[in-house]
């Protein structure tokens, strides 16, 4: 049996290359003969551990951004927020607001990423001013929307909460 050099424990040697991939289990599997695993080891150890490995490969990258209701009170707030925070930082006289959602996700850190892509448009209120309700402009070279990539970072329990992402195309 090939073992792995100990700085490469965690990865396993397949066609001379050190790999974590599925194909790579499955090699490492064959390989062994019945001194070194036996079936009922396989059925008890290696079966569930396969298992457990696909379900999260299928699951998508653990820890990694997941696609998140829009509708959520959470997700709202940190879309207001960020659009709020992007206006603050904008140039323009005027507040822009959201035209469309494209993309809602979060991703669990020390605390939670939400990440928007959406459409800004700009209406025809001004920073400043006192509307709760902000019509866009009517002229449609102004109020032509554009994307914006927008991540909050939360970390409720230290109430921390910023824009740490504001980029528009």
């Amino acid at each position: 049996m090939t073992h792995a050099p100990p700085t490469k424990s965690a990865h396993c040697l397949c066609n001379g290359v050190y790999s974590v991939h599925i194909h790579c289990i499955f090699s490492a599997a064959t390989v062994l003969d019945s001194s070194d695993l036996n079936a009922n080891m396989f059925l008890k150890v290696v079966a569930p551990l396969l298992a457990v490995f696909l379900a999260l490969a299928s699951a998508g990258l653990l820890g990694g951004p997941t696609d998140v209701d829009i509708n959520r009170d959470d997700v709202q707030n940190a879309l207001q927020f960020a659009v709020s925070e992007h206006n603050k930082a904008s140039n323009d006289a005027f507040v822009s607001q959201v035209s469309k959602v494209i993309k809602a996700q979060i991703q669990v850190v020390s605390g939670v990423n939400y990440i928007f892509t959406v459409e800004l448009v700009r209406t025809a209120c001004r920073k400043g001013g006192v509307e709760k309700v902000c019509p866009t402009l009517k002229n449609p070279d102004p109020a032509v929307p554009h994307e914006c990539r927008l991540k909050v970072w939360n970390q409720p329990w230290t109430g921390t909460i910023k824009l740490v992402e504001n980029t528009c195309l």
